[in-house]
């Protein structure tokens, strides 16, 4: 891969993650005011948007959910992406209670990883 594709992966991964703090905010700001079906709504465009965050360090992309969620968790490749969107985190613009919360929700996805290796 040329530097510029890396480059172009990287501005899409962090645009996507950018999104998802952005509909994480919302989902938060909904809650709080008791709309809890647009809070729900909204954060699961935050989930869905950070798992394409991580498929474009990959380039690959897809529109459709039930895709997305297919390729993000095929277990032989998730810590590894997940380790992809950890560096990623520190690397946006979020604010920092985002990017704490983003963290922590990565690293039980790790844990979740290796004891599902270690299962297996």
């Amino acid at each position: 891969m040329h530097d510029e594709e890396i480059r172009s992966c990287l501005d899409l991964s962090y645009y996507r993650l950018e999104r998802a703090g952005e509909d994480l905010q919302t989902a938060k700001n909904n809650y709080e005011d008791g709309n809890y079906r647009a809070a729900n709504n909204r954060a699961y465009y935050s989930i869905f948007h950070s798992l394409r965050s991580v498929m474009a360090l990959d380039q690959y992309d897809s529109k459709k959910h039930s895709d997305t969620i297919v390729t993000i968790f095929d277990c032989d490749r998730s810590e590894r992406e997940l380790l992809k969107v950890k560096w990623a985190i520190d690397e946006t613009k979020l604010p920092e209670e985002n990017k704490v919360y983003w963290k922590d929700v990565v690293n039980k996805g790790i844990e979740i990883c290796r004891k599902d290796r270690e299962r297996l």
